[in-house]
C-alpha cells in the first residue's frame, strides 16, 4: 500500500471515530502534500502517525513546528 493510501485509510478511521479535527488535518495534508504542525494535542497525534508510517519530519530551529512533505516520485519519460 502506498503512503497516500495509508493516510486515506487513517482519515476514514478518524472520521468514523469522531476525531474530526485530526481527520481534517490529514485531509489537508493529502490535498496540499505539505503540512506544518504545532505543539497542540491534535498536531502531536498527527505527527506520531506520520512518523509511524515512515515520513520524516523537518523541525524548526526551536522545535516548535514539525513539517511534513509528501512528494510523488517523478516518472521517467521515454525519449522519442
Amino acid at each position: 500500500m502506498t503512503i497516500k493510501g495509508a493516510i486515506m485509510q487513517q482519515h476514514a478511521r478518524l472520521v468514523k471515530a469522531g476525531n474530526y479535527e485530526e481527520a481534517r488535518m490529514l485531509f489537508r495534508f493529502l490535498r496540499n502534500n505539505y503540512i506544518s504542525l504545532g505543539l497542540d494535542d491534535v498536531s502531536t497525534c498527527i505527527e506520531l502517525y506520520l512518523t509511524s508510517i515512515g515520513l520524516n519530519p523537518i523541525y524548526s530551529r526551536n522545535y516548535m513546528r514539525a513539517s511534513f512533505a509528501l512528494y510523488e516520485p517523478l516518472r521517467k519519460v521515454e525519449k522519442i
